[in-house]
């Protein structure tokens, strides 16, 4: 999702895209061609996509003991206690039309006969970070494809982050 998100809204303010029936298609089509290139371009030897599930994770668990956070002021140089209203309690709802696409992306992958990798009380993110230690103990050279920029600690002499 990290590499469909920011492309779909590029699209969607592009022009928008959809099938005669008003299904919207311009995040399926995003997706498609940026796996299409993907193959042509690395030849990856394994490849899988990894996904959130719509379900708590242990992070969510663990922010609701949390009720204030401390922040630094820079204006006054002091530390400063604010309610803390969740993780991620400040993401946006995905977009409908975006959401709609979702199944023809799973299509799509399995179409190209790529796994689907998703585990309920754990976050993509902690998938791909799992995968990729497990890899490179095997001697794996592993290239991360994502635009979030946490991926980045994942980075070491075995693991890219393109």
């Amino acid at each position: 999702m990290s590499f469909i998100f920011p492309r779909y809204h590029a699209m969607a303010r592009q022009r928008g895209m959809s099938t005669k029936t008003g299904v919207p298609t311009a995040a399926t089509y995003v997706f498609v061609n940026m796996l299409r290139k993907l193959r042509d371009d690395f030849a990856p030897e394994y490849l899988a996509a990894v996904f959130d599930v719509a379900a708590p994770t242990f992070r969510d668990q663990q922010a609701e003991a949390i009720t204030s956070v401390r922040r630094f002021d820079l204006k006054t140089q002091t530390f400063q206690e604010i309610e803390y209203h969740g993780y991620k309690a400040n993401r946006s709802e995905m977009p409908g039309d975006l959401a709609q696409q979702l199944p023809y992306i799973r299509r799509a992958l399995e179409g190209y006969h790529i796994p689907i990798l998703e585990q309920a009380g754990y976050e993509a993110d902690d998938l791909i970070g799992t995968l990729a230690r497990k890899a490179t103990e095997q001697s794996y050279f592993v290239y991360v494809v994502s635009s979030d920029k946490d991926m980045l600690q994942l980075v070491n002499d075995h693991v890219c982050v393109a």
